[in-house]
């Protein structure tokens, strides 16, 4: 039954108001869930979260953003792009903060360009606690009373694909601001609520059918949000997969980030064969059209390119606002 996965969400999670309005909804497990926006602060969240047994399952060992492995050109170039947004450390302003870090990789290059980065992430795995970032990861919480006395205080708190899988938004917001160094930044990204992938494909939309993404957010929210923290938005940029390259063909568990089927007690017949899920990335179960992509992708992120088109069809996406995500600086 849907309660042995899901707990129904009868509130907005970022500003508790429970008027809402239906937006579009999405398969998670077999079961389809509403995606709505509250009318008071704008976000979108779904009706249903999973509960504390299905994150447990997601946020298992083979969980991608605590894959070490993930070393493609792709991500490199990501770190890249993240990190002149993170702008220049000098010797007094160089304290960085990455919540949600995962396994670290982005604290490694933050430090390759000057900054004194530390990490922490509540799901963190105790093998990346005994890596070579094992004085700069924690795992730890923003509901740990102690996270100041642990962690210090920060010029900049970069959250990298980490807000929309925020079940307590605003208290995880506010106690990292109590981090921030006078004058210090927020800087992150989340899915678009308002953009073409969720308004005309929502149901099908890569960020939407994951089942540990909450919630998608909205210059509205955005504003609401700072409001609620007493911070300002300086900046919101949109950026991300332009329309339609973020959308999903034939849906899989592995798209809803699902591998561990073994553990689920559902009917997976809807879905791709047990030994398809998990390699919706594998180039050869995808149409040629997308093939081309991958290596035309790879090509612009490639050394050879030096990053310039990568840089260039950033800024066409940017301004031409066709982008799934926002990135905020607050």
């Amino acid at each position: 039954s849907m309660n042995k996965y899901f707990d129904f969400i009868g509130s907005c999670p970022q500003c508790n108001s429970s008027d809402s309005t239906y937006r579009f909804s999405v398969d998670q497990l077999g079961f389809n869930i509403d995606i709505v926006e509250c009318c008071n602060c704008g976000i979108l969240y779904k009706q249903y979260f999973p509960n504390s047994n299905l994150m447990n399952l997601i946020y298992s060992d083979s969980y991608t953003h605590f894959s070490n492995n993930n070393k493609s050109s792709n991500s490199l170039s990501i770190h890249k792009s993240r990190i002149n947004r993170l702008g220049k450390p000098n010797n007094k302003h160089n304290r960085h903060l990455d919540y949600g870090c995962g396994s670290g990789a982005f604290i490694s290059a933050a430090m390759d360009s000057g900054w004194d980065s530390y990490g922490c992430d509540p799901f963190l795995l105790d093998e990346s606690l005994k890596g070579q970032l094992k004085n700069r990861l924690f795992k730890i919480d923003t509901n740990d009373q102690n996270i100041k006395l642990t962690l210090g205080e920060f010029d900049v708190i970069s959250l990298w694909a980490v807000t929309e899988h925020m079940p307590d938004i605003v208290h995880t917001f506010s106690s990292l601001q109590e981090l921030l160094k006078p004058g210090g930044r927020i800087i992150f990204n989340w899915p678009y609520g308002n953009s073409y992938s969720a308004k005309y494909s929502g149901s099908k939309w890569s960020m939407s059918v994951l089942l540990e993404h909450l919630t998608f957010a909205t210059h509205k929210s955005i504003k609401n949000l700072a409001d609620q923290i007493n911070m300002t938005v300086d900046e919101v940029v949109i950026n991300g997969s332009p329309y339609p390259f973020g959308i999903v063909k034939n849906l899989s568990l592995g798209d809803q980030g699902i591998d561990n089927i073994d553990q689920l007690d559902i009917d997976i017949d809807k879905y791709s064969s047990k030994d398809e899920v998990g390699k919706h990335n594998n180039a050869l179960r995808v149409e040629p059209v997308k093939y081309l992509l991958k290596y035309l992708r790879l090509f612009l992120l490639s050394k050879k390119s030096d990053g310039i088109l990568a840089n260039f069809s950033r800024y066409i996406i940017r301004f031409l606002g066709i982008g799934d995500h926002m990135q905020v600086i607050l």
